[in-house]
């Protein structure tokens, strides 16, 4: 992993992750060639392999809750904020991640990610994964890195079990999945 200081980002060998600033992340839902533009990507289709409500839930959390997060924690905003996963060969949006903000009283940071359908199966969220792991457990007071699943038997839960990430057991909703930091 690599990180560079102007603007931050953190590499892998196929993917640059880009924690969005605020006035970024205001141009998600908006204007999202615009967001495009700005950050200097070649202009992509994006669809994801989800249910249509996923995007207006996602859409609802920015607003609700990045945005403002973002807004109150300025030296902190890459816990807050939304996270673009950008193919570094095709200078594209490949997808996104994002986690709860700064560790809990426990120690735990949750975490979720999503992948263009265009580039699912080829090892991408879990080679993101593993870069944004690094960036969590640098902090002293990150214990747990966590994440959910809706379901037991899907693509995220490979990834998950990739990076090393435990069962947790059932939750509402769905599954609960943990990595202690070594």
């Amino acid at each position: 992993m690599k990180e560079n200081s102007q603007p931050f980002t953190v590499e892998t060998e196929r993917l640059r992750l880009l924690p969005l600033t605020l006035a970024q992340l205001s141009l998600i839902e908006t204007d999202f060639v615009a967001l495009e533009q700005c950050l200097g990507l070649t202009p992509a289709s994006f669809e994801l392999n989800a249910p249509p409500a996923f995007m207006e839930e996602f859409f609802e959390a920015i607003r609700s809750h990045t945005v403002p997060s973002v807004a109150a924690n300025p030296d902190d905003y890459r816990w807050f904020t939304q996270w673009m996963l950008i193919h570094k060969t095709e200078n594209c949006l490949a997808g996104g991640m994002g986690m709860s903000g700064l560790p809990d009283a426990a120690g735990e940071v949750s975490i979720g990610y999503f992948i263009n359908r265009t580039f699912e199966n080829k090892g991408l969220a879990s080679e993101a994964l593993a870069a944004i792991l690094q960036f969590i457990f640098v902090h002293p007071s990150v214990s747990t890195a966590v994440a959910y699943t809706a379901s037991i038997d899907n693509a995220s839960v490979t990834v998950l079990q990739k990076n090393g990430f435990n069962s947790g057991g059932t939750v509402e909703g769905g599954y609960k999945w943990f990595k202690n930091k070594i």
